[in-house]
């Protein structure tokens, strides 16, 4: 047969037909064969090859194609190298692939000392069975390539140890599960468990001394043992409460390894156990000590593992009211702390503690923790439940009291921060004090602690601005940069814009941050409303010019098209202005997150990105249309007395006819007044569209983000547009009313100076936007034959130096520097890659000079650079300007330079 192979091998060859499929396909099984024969009668084989001389090259052949295919399988198993990875971990170093013969190269991992081999079995690679009786389905045999593969290993004395791919997937990140399952496996296990040792655990955790030390010690007796049986109640407890109140921050490592153990069935089952162990106020009390770890690191995982295995619910109704006042308090705060999912499961229990709370009043026996505690849970239940309680206005009261704020601790102004949503708490001189209050804490809070301040800012429509700085400066702390989350930093980079932070600086730590995470996200972990903001922000600074990180975005940003396409393609999507009651297991796009989505969807058309557009299906845009228009519509009807008198004294006054509601197709706007027969537009703001800030002279309020890129985009359609705000007519109108009649038409002398002359935006814009001449506006008749200037009027206190709504050619040049930021493309020099070199060089681009060196800039200092931060890979220097602050990888111009340095 061997030889009647070889002549069938010799002439497909030499016709060429099926040559293809004998090279690859039969030949790497055929050296399976080949190495089977030789294990198992050496002498007779070799003696036969020797009298064949046709076999013995069809056998090399056979041998080289079967290493150049298994090669390349096993490089395209993408678990193999996370295997060993965690076997490496456990001490147990496998040999390195390159150097292996091609008996072990089969194997997708081995320890040739050991003559042990690990095979990775995919489902493919298994015959599955039924049962007859049970009709349960059974893994077979190993079929394929696979099982020849393990034959010729056994046959030749080698332990193999089978690792399931679909089991490991369904592990996900879990690394600690992983390894529990390797040392699960029979003679894998057995060599981890040798190089691992016996683990101790002291009978006490004030014998370990850190956090680290614990985690180890309990990571070893899940790995040793399979489990944490072993293990008494107190030793648990006593090991998480040490954990927890070590006073060092988190590392982004030791979170991941934590949340491992916490998911872990190990830690799950021994907690299900610790339920019958310990009576009801100290199982209580490590479900506390558990939430409080949990919420430094929350996985959706973790919520799956508790509910399975903690059970509906953990107490009866007698059980819950016995306990104490403030082990019932902490009941329902721990499971709030868990949220929606644990919430609805424990609806009972939670509405069994807070229902008799109504003589709240009579309570004394609840200190601020708890009081805090308490506003935490009833706000969680409203959201997540809908269900409110009467007591709840005297619960804020006396959480938002002076008194209770001063005698909170770190996790109750936390959670007082996340009940500032609520209604009865809604008032900025509330939330000004939590801020000022927490401000002293701010080095020692964790990511989510700051996401929700600033995520709380957002809701309320107010900046930071009393704890800006130090807010910024511990987002760019590595503590926090190590552990961030993608959400985070979206939310994060989302209130640098929305809440007027404008730090470019933060802007790029954020964007490098979700530019590394681009390859390691899971984009089904994502919240569809966090897409939309992303997207959103993407627009947003692209438009600003602030594109240094953005086009390396393009991936991230082509991702979450097709996760936000996939979602409604599934109908796993749903706007809010739908009106959906209950959408189930969609996620829902709030009103505002919508407006988001429509603005972005404006910019893909405006600023033509049609390959990100076409991805995005044309139902979705039309539903995003839809709901966009009913936002305005909404909007609108916040300023109808406004906008009606606006609108009769441009009419019976200036002498110009107005539409309402008109539709500017170009953008899938509608408009405020639009000027008949005039590509102009009046824009009014209202009060939901600004955003507030604590001044000198009180709150003062400005448009917000949202409503200026809306305008931008109006602009960009060809449309002029004019606009004020809704307190400034209000102010024209209360003028128009005083005794004595001396200002009776207020509003239609500041309407005509606003169109006819230049002096409202003289007075008021930037210095960079105002016009060298004020006959750049033309008077509009009242047959409007004439047309306005193209100059957008913002409000006075809008902020134009962030959001300008003007080209670079329209700003004088002297003017510039006052707002772009110092990493803009617009200078003398740049710095590009030589691809010939390897090496980084500046260019002079008015000259063409090329350098190797950095050149002076006066003002600015060269620093040595880690060579790092992304584009800028081996760029090693950067530009510091002492005065402000400011980081440039771009040698920035002489004279900004020196006028900064002056």
């Amino acid at each position: 047969i061997l030889v009647q192979l070889s002549q069938i091998y010799e002439s497909k060859l030499s016709d060429g037909r099926g040559a293809v499929e004998v090279e690859w396909t039969m030949l790497p099984k055929l050296h399976l064969f080949f190495l089977y024969v030789h294990s198992v009668a050496v002498d007779p084989w070799q003696s036969f090859l020797q009298s064949h001389e046709a076999i013995t090259s069809l056998a090399e052949r056979a041998r080289a194609r079967f290493i150049d295919v298994r090669r390349a399988e096993l490089i395209a198993c993408g678990i193999t190298e996370e295997i060993r990875q965690l076997a490496n971990e456990l001490g147990a170093v496998a040999d390195s692939q390159d150097n292996l013969d091609e008996i072990s190269c089969g194997a997708n991992l081995v320890w040739k000392d050991l003559r042990l081999a690990v095979m990775v079995v995919n489902p493919e690679d298994l015959i599955v069975t039924r049962d007859p009786k049970s009709q349960q389905v059974c893994v077979g045999k190993l079929r394929g390539s696979v099982s020849l593969i393990d034959c010729v290993l056994q046959s030749m004395a080698w332990g193999t140890v089978h690792i399931y791919a679909q089991r490991w997937c369904e592990m996900g990140v879990r690394k600690l599960a992983k390894k529990i399952y390797l040392c699960d496996t029979d003679i894998l296990g057995r060599v981890f468990r040798t190089k691992l040792g016996v683990v101790e655990f002291p009978d006490s955790s004030d014998h370990m001394t850190g956090r680290e030390h614990v985690l180890q010690a309990l990571e070893g007796v899940a790995l040793t043992n399979g489990n944490l049986d072993r293990l008494q109640c107190k030793q648990l407890v006593a090991s998480l409460t040490q954990i927890l109140d070590d006073a060092s921050d988190f590392s982004g490592t030791f979170l991941d390894r934590l949340m491992d153990l916490l998911c872990s069935d190990a830690f799950m089952q021994r907690l299900g156990a610790m339920r019958l162990e310990m009576d009801d106020p100290e199982f209580v009390e490590i479900l506390s000590t558990i939430s409080l770890l949990y919420i430094e690191n929350p996985r959706a995982e973790f919520l799956d593992q508790f509910l399975l295995h903690v059970g509906k619910s953990c107490m009866t109704e007698d059980q819950l009211l016995q306990m104490s006042v403030k082990h019932q308090v902490l009941y329902v705060r721990t499971l709030a702390r868990f949220g929606e999912p644990v919430v609805s499961r424990f609806k009972s229990d939670i509405l069994c503690i807070l229902g008799p709370l109504a003589d709240f009043k009579q309570r004394t026996d609840l200190d601020a923790s708890d009081v805090a505690g308490l506003l935490f849970v009833a706000t969680c239940v409203s959201n997540v439940l809908g269900v409110t309680f009467s007591w709840v206005n005297d619960i804020a009261d006396r959480a938002f009291a002076s008194s209770t704020l001063s005698a909170s601790n770190k996790h109750d102004l936390v959670e007082l921060i996340q009940s500032f949503a609520f209604p009865s708490a809604g008032n900025f001189k509330v939330l000004r004090m939590l801020t000022e209050k927490i401000s002293s804490l701010l080095p020692g809070l964790r990511p989510k602690d700051l996401t929700s301040i600033a995520r709380v800012h957002i809701l309320a429509g107010h900046c930071l601005d009393n704890i800006q700085d130090s807010f910024i400066q511990r987002i760019k702390s590595p503590m926090i940069m190590s552990c961030l989350h993608f959400a985070d930093a979206v939310t994060l980079l989302l209130s640098n814009i929305v809440l007027e932070v404008n730090d470019p600086e933060l802007s790029d730590f954020l964007m490098i941050f979700l530019l590394h995470q681009r390859k390691s996200l899971n984009i089904r972990i994502i919240e569809a409303g966090t897409a939309a903001e992303l997207l959103w922000c993407i627009a947003v600074l692209w438009k600003s010019r602030q594109q240094e990180h953005l086009p390396s975005l393009a991936e991230v940003q082509m991702v979450i098209v097709s996760h936000l396409s996939d979602l409604w393609e599934r109908n796993r999507l749903r706007l809010e202005s739908e009106g959906c009651v209950d959408a189930g297991s969609a996620s829902v796009l709030t009103e505002v997150q919508g407006e988001m989505l429509r603005q972005y969807l404006v910019f893909l058309r405006q600023d033509d990105h049609p390959d990100v557009l076409v991805r995005i299906p044309g139902s979705l845009q039309t539903a995003v249309k839809d709901a966009g228009f009913k936002f305005d519509t909404r909007r609108a009807d916040t300023l109808r007395l406004e906008m009606e008198e606006i609108a009769e004294v441009l009419k019976n006054d200036v002498k110009i006819n107005v539409e309402e509601n008109a539709v500017a197709e170009a953008c899938d706007y509608k408009l405020g007044l639009k000027f008949v027969n005039e590509s102009t537009t009046l824009e009014v703001y209202a009060k939901s569209d600004c955003i507030q800030s604590s001044g000198a002279k009180g709150l003062a309020q400005k448009p917000g983000a949202l409503w200026q890129f809306r305008l931008k985009q109006i602009r960009q359609c060809g449309i002029s547009v004019l606009a004020f705000g809704y307190e400034q007519w209000a102010g024209l109108k209360r003028a128009e009313g005083l005794d004595g009649g001396e200002q009776s038409m207020a509003s239609v002398d500041w309407l005509m100076k606003l169109i006819h002359t230049g002096i409202w935006a003289q007075k008021y814009l930037h210095p960079s936007l105002q016009l060298d001449n004020q006959d750049e506006f033309r008077s509009v008749g009242s047959a409007g034959s004439a047309k306005l200037s193209d100059a957008v009027l913002l409000s006075p206190l809008s902020s134009a130096n962030t959001f300008s709504d003007v080209d670079d050619d329209d700003i004088p040049p002297e003017r510039r520097d006052s707002f772009l930021p110092a990493t803009q493309p617009h200078r003398k020099w740049s710095v590009h890659m030589s691809k010939s070199h390897g090496r980084w060089y500046y260019a002079n681009n008015k000259t063409g000079e090329k350098v190797w060196q950095p050149p002076e800039v006066v003002g600015w200092v060269v620093k040595d650079s880690s060579g790092e931060h992304p584009p800028y890979i081996r760029l090693m220097h950067y530009y510091f300007n002492p005065r402000t602050k400011q980081i440039s990888y771009e040698p920035p111009d002489s004279d900004k330079g020196s006028r900064v340095q002056d």
